[in-house]
C-alpha cells in the first residue's frame, strides 16, 4: 500500500512535463524528438496503472490486461524509434560513401527508406500489440466474456508468457542498443536511447530474476516490501528523465534560434559563399554526415553543379527523379514541397514536343536551391555553430564581417575626406609684404 501510494506520488511531474511537451511542440528542439510522445504517454499511463494492480487484490483481470498492453504499445513503439535512428545512419553513411547512386545502391535506399515510413512504425506497433494481447486472452483461465469482472483470471502460464513477451522485448532493446554504439548524432538521440534501453534491461532482468527466485523459494519480499511496483515505475521514470525533461530545459537556454520570418538576405548569401568554398564545403559536408541531414547538402550542390551549364530538359527530368520523386534518394521537406510545381513544369515542357536537349529558363531551379539553403540555415546551422566543426563557420564569418567592416568604413573615411575637400573653401594666399621697413622689423 504505502509503495503503491509513493509510486503514484513520484509520477506527479509527468502530466505538466507532457502538457508542456505538447505546448511547446513546435520547437526546433523538440522536433527530433516527436517519434516519444506516444511512449512518454504510455509510459505515463503504466506508471499508474502498475500502483493501482497493487493497490488492492481485488482489481479486474481487465487492469493488468490494461497495464501488459501499454507496456507492450510503449515499449514497441520506442524500440521502433531507436531503429529509425539506425537506419537514418544507415541511409546517411550510403550516401555519403556513394560517389556515384548506382541501381545497387538505390535499391538498398529503397529497402532503409521503406523502413522510414510512419505508416510501417504504427502497422509494427499495432501489430506486435495485438498479437501479444491475443495470445495472452487465449490463455487466461476466465472466458472473455468474464475479463472485466474476474480477478483470478491470470493463470501460471499466462503470467509466463507475459514474462516471455517482455523478455523478448529486452533482448530485443538490448540488441539495438548494441547497434547505437556506431550511431552519432549532434541531437543526444544515440544518448538517450541507448541509456534507456540498458536500464530498461537491467530493470526487467532485475525484476524477472526477483520473481523467478520467488517462485523457486516461495518468498514474498519483492510483494511484501513493494520492490516489484517500485522497479516497474522506474522505467517510465528512466524514459521521462533522460528522453523528456533535458528538451525542455534546452528551451530555458540562451542558444541562437533562428526563425524563418527574422532571417536576413545577407545571411543567406554569406552563408551560400560558405557552402561554395571547397574547403568550408568538405567542413559542413562532415558535419551533416553527423547530423544524419546529408540529402539537403547534397541536393544543393547537385543544383549548383549544374548551373555550371545551361539547365536542359533531360537534365531538369534527372534531377527531378534525384531530388524530388517519391522513391528519389535525395528526398528533403523541400522537394516535397515543389514537387507539384516542377512537376507541372516539366510536363508542360514536354507536352510542347520539344527535344530533350531543349534549354530551360534561366534560373529554373533556384527556388528549389534557396528553400534548401534556408532549411540548412534554420535547422542545421544553430546546431553546427555549437560543434567543434563550426569554429570553421566562426572563422569564415568573423574574416567576411571584418573584411565588410573595413571596406565600408574606408570608403566612408575615403568619401568624407572628398566632400570636406569639395565643401570647405580654398584658403586665401598669405599677403606678401612689399615693405623693406616691415621685413627688416
Amino acid at each position: 500500500m504505502d509503495a503503491a501510494v509513493a509510486a503514484v506520488v513520484l509520477t506527479l511531474y509527468m502530466p505538466p512535463t507532457l502538457a508542456l511537451w505538447w505546448a511547446r511542440r513546435c520547437a526546433r528542439v523538440l522536433q527530433p524528438r516527436m517519434r516519444l510522445v506516444f511512449p512518454a504517454l504510455c509510459a505515463w499511463l503504466c506508471s499508474l496503472v502498475g500502483p493501482a494492480t497493487a493497490w488492492t487484490p481485488e482489481v479486474p483481470c481487465s487492469i493488468s490486461l490494461l497495464w501488459f498492453g501499454l507496456g507492450i504499445a510503449g515499449s514497441t513503439a520506442y524500440v521502433t524509434a531507436a531503429i529509425v535512428l539506425v537506419l537514418r545512419y544507415r541511409v546517411t553513411e550510403m550516401l555519403f560513401n556513394a560517389m556515384s547512386l548506382q541501381s545497387a545502391v538505390l535499391d538498398s535506399l529503397r529497402w532503409l527508406r521503406f523502413g522510414l515510413h510512419p505508416p510501417v512504425h504504427i502497422s509494427a506497433c499495432l501489430l506486435t500489440t495485438l498479437v501479444s494481447l491475443g495470445c495472452v486472452i487465449g490463455l487466461l483461465d476466465a472466458p472473455s466474456s468474464a475479463v472485466l469482472e474476474a480477478t483470478t483470471c491470470l493463470s501460471p502460464s499466462t503470467q509466463l508468457y507475459m514474462g516471455v513477451a517482455l523478455a523478448l522485448l529486452g533482448a530485443v532493446g538490448a540488441y539495438v542498443s548494441v547497434m547505437l554504439y556506431a550511431v552519432d548524432d549532434v541531437y543526444g538521440l544515440q544518448w538517450a536511447y541507448q541509456r534507456t534501453l540498458q536500464v530498461s534491461v537491467v530493470v526487467l532482468l532485475g525484476v524477472g530474476g526477483g520473481r523467478y527466485v520467488e517462485s523457486h523459494f516461495q518468498g514474498s519480499m519483492l510483494n511484501d516490501y513493494g520492490v516489484g511496483t517500485l522497479l516497474c515505475v522506474l522505467l517510465p521514470h528512466t524514459l521521462f528523465l533522460i528522453n523528456v525533461v533535458p528538451p525542455l530545459y534546452q528551451l530555458g537556454m540562451r542558444h541562437r534560434i533562428v526563425e524563418p520570418n527574422a532571417v536576413a538576405p545577407d545571411d543567406i548569401a554569406l552563408f551560400q559563399r560558405f557552402l561554395r568554398r571547397p574547403d568550408t564545403y568538405l567542413v559542413f559536408l562532415q558535419y551533416c554526415r553527423l547530423a544524419l541531414r546529408l540529402e539537403e547538402l547534397l541536393s544543393w550542390k547537385a543544383i549548383e553543379r549544374g548551373t555550371n551549364k545551361p539547365w536542359t530538359l533531360r537534365s531538369g527530368w534527372k534531377l527531378y527523379t534525384r531530388c524530388m520523386d517519391p522513391s528519389a534518394p535525395l528526398l528533403t521537406h523541400a522537394g516535397r514541397r515543389w514537387r507539384p510545381y516542377y512537376m507541372a513544369k516539366l510536363k508542360t515542357s514536354r507536352l510542347r514536343i520539344q527535344p530533350d536537349d531543349a534549354p530551360l529558363p534561366r534560373g529554373f531551379f533556384e527556388p528549389l536551391m534557396t528553400d534548401l539553403v534556408l532549411d540548412l540555415y534554420l535547422d542545421v546551422l544553430p546546431w553546427f555553430e555549437r560543434h567543434s566543426l563550426g569554429l570553421a563557420w566562426h572563422e569564415f564569418r568573423f574574416y567576411n564581417v571584418h573584411t565588410t567592416q573595413r571596406t565600408q568604413s574606408g570608403a566612408r573615411v575615403s568619401g568624407s575626406r572628398r566632400s570636406s575637400f569639395v565643401i570647405s573653401s580654398p584658403l586665401e594666399p598669405i599677403p606678401v609684404s612689399r615693405n623693406e621697413d616691415d621685413v627688416a622689423t
